[in-house]
């Protein structure tokens, strides 16, 4: 019983040592955008147009009013966000079955890039700085509290 609980406390002090440490990185990274410098946000896409289902995970790149999306390792292949001809359609939490490949922290963002249908799964705490530079003021997102 005295493993059990210790178990517990242990599972709850790590969980939450984790959830600082990322909205530690996150404010840090919100601070860099600021400045002007770029930077990285991990993140996933699929493109929904083209019959695709699985999350392709990369790397959400802003720059001085610019984004866009790369796999890892692999910045030859950027596909650019915008923020011209971007379009948020919708915002909705990742769900159960979409939990085994992404992180469920992620908020999972529709959108629309001159006339391609989109999905974006970014991480919760970093939407204000994805914010800062895509469209996406026009979304409520309840579980960062942002608006």
């Amino acid at each position: 019983m005295l493993d059990f609980i210790a178990g517990m406390i242990g599972g709850w002090l790590g969980a939450s040592w984790s959830q600082r440490r990322e909205l530690r990185r996150a404010r840090a990274r919100q601070a860099a955008l600021l400045a002007g410098e770029p930077v990285r946000i991990p993140c996933a896409m699929r493109d929904l147009g083209a019959g695709q289902t699985q999350w392709r995970h990369g790397d959400l790149l802003l720059a001085a009013g610019r984004a866009w999306w790369t796999p890892p390792g692999m910045s030859s292949r950027k596909v650019t966000l915008g923020p011209a001809g971007l379009t948020v359609t919708g915002d909705r939490p990742v769900t159960a079955q979409e939990g085994w490949g992404l992180n469920p922290a992620c908020r999972v963002l529709s959108v629309r890039l001159d006339g391609r249908e989109m999905e974006l799964a970014i991480p919760g705490h970093d939407l204000t700085t994805a914010a800062q530079v895509l469209p996406l003021a026009t979304v409520a997102h309840p579980a960062s509290g942002t608006a």
